[in-house]
């Protein structure tokens, strides 16, 4: 990571020298927590320092960066500055400083992060540029075979030949037809479902229907026996 410059390593120096200790691992602790959208847990630190940790929850540890610090940090800190006997520093001093620190080394990382994004120079802006179309490219003719037969007439032989071509040449291909190509591919995809039946439509769910049923009859005839039977026996 770069180092701050100019006065600022100095301050950088001190202020990490003469921080308390607990405060230095609280403050990266809080900061890791809110990237990670969390409340700074207390049950990890000695009890001087709950409450701190509960107003910085409340003020929220964003708002460090701007400035809004519990009044905790300095007077932990003051006190901190009266064991060690250190002279012509104050909590409130330290506040300032350390806040100082941070603007710094958040300025140094973002100046960090555009130069790996947008490069330094003319010539790493350039190469970083083509780095992202020669992508854009490569990423359509990937893609071609979802595209409708008839508009893969727009792609070179294959992405290699593409790719030689100059920086101008590329981008203004790709600004006139990546809209083709994508709307392409929203067709060709309906296309594949247009006039498909689902599996259902190849079985019949009608129930066969079936005649009036018969009714059997009874071919006994009753016996002469079985006639002057009497329902109750005597």
């Amino acid at each position: 990571m770069p180092q701050p410059r100019g006065n600022s390593v100095e301050i950088h120096c001190f202020v990490k020298k003469s921080t308390d200790a607990h405060l230095m691992v609280l403050l990266t602790k809080g900061l890791q927590s809110w990237r990670k959208n969390e409340e700074l847990n207390t049950d990890n630190f000695p009890e001087w320092y709950h409450q701190l940790i509960s107003e910085q929850n409340a003020i929220g540890w964003r708002q460090l960066f701007n400035g809004r610090w519990s009044t905790q940090w300095s007077v932990i800190q003051h006190q901190h500055y009266q064991q060690k006997k250190t002279k012509n520093q104050t909590g409130h001093k330290w506040s300032k400083q350390m806040l100082l620190v941070i603007w710094d080394l958040w300025d140094e990382l973002w100046k960090c992060r555009n130069s790996t994004e947008h490069g330094d120079s003319i010539t790493d802006q350039h190469a970083i540029t083509r780095g992202r179309l020669l992508q854009e490219l490569k990423d359509l003719y990937a893609d071609s075979t979802n595209y409708v037969p008839s508009d893969r007439k727009f792609l070179l032989q294959n992405y290699q030949e593409h790719a030689k071509k100059s920086y101008l040449s590329i981008s203004s291909w790709l600004a006139f037809y990546i809209p083709i190509l994508k709307n392409s591919q929203i067709r060709a995809a309906q296309n594949s479902t247009t006039n498909m039946k689902s599996l259902s439509a190849y079985f019949s769910t009608k129930l066969p229907t079936m005649g009036p049923r018969r009714q059997q009859k009874n071919h006994c005839t009753p016996t002469l026996a079985t006639q002057r039977r009497p329902l109750f026996p005597c």
